[in-house]
Order: C-alpha cells, then structure tokens, then sequence
C-alpha cells in the first residue's frame, strides 16, 4: 500500500493497523484517493485475506431488516467517526475501521445483527 501512504495519513489517522482495518478505512474514502492508491484499495480489496477478515454478514446486511437497526444504532458514530463518507457499505466499512472508537451501543448491536447474519 506504498501508493496510499498520503491517503493513509490523511484519511486514516488514528485507525489501527490489522484485520483489514486500513483497506476498509481507504475503502470508506474512495472518493479521496489518487488513482494510483484507488487501484492498490481494490486490489487488497478483492484478496483472499481480506475476503476471510470481513465477516460474510456484513455482506448480506444491505436490504436486510437488520440494516435500519445498524444505522439507529450507529449513525451518531458514523457522523462524528467518519465525515463526509456517504452511503451504508462505506460508513459500514469506516466504522469498522474505527472499531477501537465506536460507542458500546453500535459495537454490541453490530455484533448482534452480524451473529444473525452468519
């Protein structure tokens, strides 16, 4: 992710290290990357390493019934964690990338409606 390291500084600060936690953070500010770190992102993006960390639920939550939970749950950290990212799948991936942040609310609903979705 040499390509990103700009970004990283700039979009990622504070966000810790593993688990995918920077990819999903770069991932959440697509709109702000340089070209050349947008092609590393999608490349780490679609790895197999990645595709493991990333719970399959989180997959299956956009258009579920357990999505407006998420966001009751959580919009006040997407708000304040993640500005200026739009849409669920990226606050989603911002906020898992701030993990270490997130209210104790959004955390245990967020557990709970990914151990539904399993």
């Amino acid at each position: 992710m040499s390509a990103c390291k700009s970004e990283i500084s700039a979009q990622c600060n504070g966000v810790r290290k593993g688990r995918g936690r920077i990819a999903a953070c770069l991932y959440a500010h697509k709109s702000k990357l340089s070209a050349s770190c947008s092609v590393e992102v999608k490349k780490v993006s679609n790895s197999r390493t990645t595709k493991a960390v990333i719970p399959s639920g989180v997959r299956k939550l956009s258009g579920s019934q357990y999505e407006g939970d998420l966001i009751l749950a959580c919009g006040g950290d997407a708000r304040k964690l993640c500005p200026g990212v739009s849409g669920n799948e990226r606050n989603l991936a911002c906020l898992y990338s701030r993990s270490n942040q997130i209210s104790g609310n959004c955390k245990s609903t967020a557990e709970r409606v990914l151990k539904l979705l399993r």
